[in-house]
Order: C-alpha cells, then structure tokens, then sequence
C-alpha cells in the first residue's frame, strides 16, 4: 500500500515521516491544512470545516481557492495517495496506527488496563511538546491541544498514582510538587501531592497543603474543595493506615476511599480553577 511508512505527529510540532526521513512541510499554513485533516484522519473533512479551522470566523473570500492551493503544495510532498481529494472536502487516508494521538491513546489505555507504572512512561515519552506549538494561533491548534493537553496529564496523573501505589512516594514527592504548582486547581494532583506527603511521614505538610488548597478555592471561586480532598484530608488526620507504603500498612491505595469499578481511586475534579 502507497501510504505505508509514512507517518505523523501532533503531540508536539507537527512531525510528518517517510520511512524514517523527516518531510518538511515549509509553510505555518500548510502545516496547519495537515493538522485539520489529521484531527479527523480517514474521514472528509469540508472546506467549511477547514476553513473555520484555519481562520475561525475572519476566513478570506479567497479561502476555497487558498485551501486548494494549500492542498496542491501538500501534496507534493506526500506519497500518493495520502491525500484524497472527496466530495465536499479531503481527507487523509491513513490508518490510525500512522498517527501518534491513536499510538498514545491506545498506550494509556494498557497502562490503564495493568496499573503499570512502566507503561504510563512509555506513552508519555511519546509527547514532544504542546501540541502543534509550531503553529501559531491557528485556531486547530486550540482544538487539538486543548484536548491533548487535558488526555497528556490525565495520564500523567495516573502514571504519578502508579508509583505512589508501588511505593515511589519519596522520589515522586518532587515531580507532584512540581505538577501542583503548574496546575493549582487540579485537586486529584493535590490530593496526590498530600497522600505522597503523609506516606512519607510528613503529615503536617500534607494538612499544610490542603489548607492552601481550601483557601484558594474559597477565595478565588468561592467554594470549598471537593468530598474526595475532604475525605483525603480527615483520612490524614485519623492516621489512616491504608494511605501507607506496603511495608507499613496492609493495604496500599492512594485515595481514603474507592467506588470505582475495578477498584480504582476516586478520582478528583480535573480542574475546578485555572
């Protein structure tokens, strides 16, 4: 098959590979006319799709005509027959395996399905960057990286309660506080940062964090942190056994509590503040 070896990237600048040798697209533009195609890789995409996706809602009279020239020039440096011509539109006829957003989600779903730790830094090494950094404002570029963006540390949090549940909680303690002074409002990273804290016998830390969790919240937005930050801090305060390392608890677990199917943590609000 003609499409075969060619590959593609969004996790960082878009990357585009023909057995192995980097294609350089030259153009911010014709970049961003792979990354929309991409974005939907074996479906048509319009050129009203398109063109919302290059300009958002200043797209020139000129743009059925600009895309075309872009798809010309893209072309050139694609083997045939990677870009269709359909319709209303084109598409990428790739399979799902020639782009790294499917490599990388199928990765974090068997990191998932095993709770391995190893797993989660395979997939995470597969992130170069933000998402298509290369291109601008290009309103694609928010579509994609807002998504990828929020999928990267879903995993990461994942992959930081891997190796608090397999004990890592002194060597991890470093890379949490790192991730919650980033992202503040993400409570799960909170949460995770306070369980690592008091497995490591720093408890009066951990009920130091929550208090600056709470505080931001009720200031900032006016509310109060979540039933499962609430549970983590009162767990914290009753010395909850099960919050320890394997050789000082009979259970290890990252979380007070679990509902979960499968027995996995209770997972924290994403971002209740930015």
């Amino acid at each position: 098959m003609a499409t075969d070896g060619i590959t593609f990237s969004l996790l960082g600048p878009l990357e585009v590979r023909h057995r192995g040798e980097l294609v350089v697209v030259p153009a911010r533009m014709q970049r961003a006319l792979l990354a929309c195609l991409l974005d939907q890789a074996g479906s048509s995409v319009s050129l009203t799709t398109i063109a919302a996706q290059l300009w958002a809602g200043a797209a020139p009279k000129t743009a059925p005509a600009t895309i075309r020239n872009y798809v010309r020039r893209a072309r050139a440096l694609l083997p045939e027959p990677v870009l269709r011509q359909v319709s209303d539109g084109y598409q990428l006829a790739i399979s799902p395996e020639q782009l790294d957003t499917h490599r990388f989600a199928a990765m974090i779903a068997r990191a998932r399905a095993a709770r391995s730790a190893d797993l989660f830094a395979a997939a995470l090494r597969l992130r170069r960057g933000s998402p298509l950094s290369d291109l601008g404002e290009v309103p694609i570029r928010e579509v994609v990286a807002t998504n990828w963006d929020e999928v990267y540390l879903g995993a990461v949090e994942d992959f930081l309660d891997a190796r608090i549940e397999r004990g890592e909680h002194a060597s991890v303690i470093a890379d949490l506080t790192v991730h919650v002074r980033r992202y503040p409002g993400r409570e799960r990273l909170c949460g995770q940062l306070m369980t690592a804290l008091y497995a490591a016998g720093r408890a009066a830390e951990a009920l130091d964090l929550y208090r600056t969790v709470r505080r931001r919240l009720v200031d900032e937005l006016g509310i109060e942190p979540g039933p499962s930050l609430q549970r983590l801090e009162l767990a914290i305060l009753r010395g909850d056994p099960t919050l320890l390392p394997r050789d000082r608890a009979h259970r290890p677990t990252c979380w007070p509590t679990s509902t979960a199917a499968r027995g996995r943590p209770v997972p924290f609000a994403n971002s209740r503040f930015r």
